[in-house]
């Protein structure tokens, strides 16, 4: 009887411990992809956005350097253009 007694503990310790082995990797997991999936700065939809003169590249009006009615993307390119 006594045998048995330590074979029936010992399952419910294997038991136990496979339940906090699963538990921690879905906590593990979760946290992951919570890290993951964090929402990114992404420029707002309802901003107007300009070409650049000199490279091509679309980037947010507010931030144009305007010369000569040609818009850029950095005053370096303004100057590229210019000379």
């Amino acid at each position: 009887m006594r045998v048995l007694a330590l074979t029936v503990q010992a399952m419910l310790v294997r038991l136990i411990l496979g339940l906090i082995v699963i538990v921690a990797v879905i906590a593990l997991v979760r946290h992951a992809r919570r890290r993951f999936d964090a929402p990114r700065a992404k420029p707002a939809l309802d901003q107007k956005t300009v070409q650049c003169a000199q490279c091509g590249v679309y980037f947010p009006r507010q931030e144009a350097v305007v010369e000569e009615g040609q818009t850029y993307c950095t005053k370096q390119h303004a100057e590229r253009a210019r000379g």
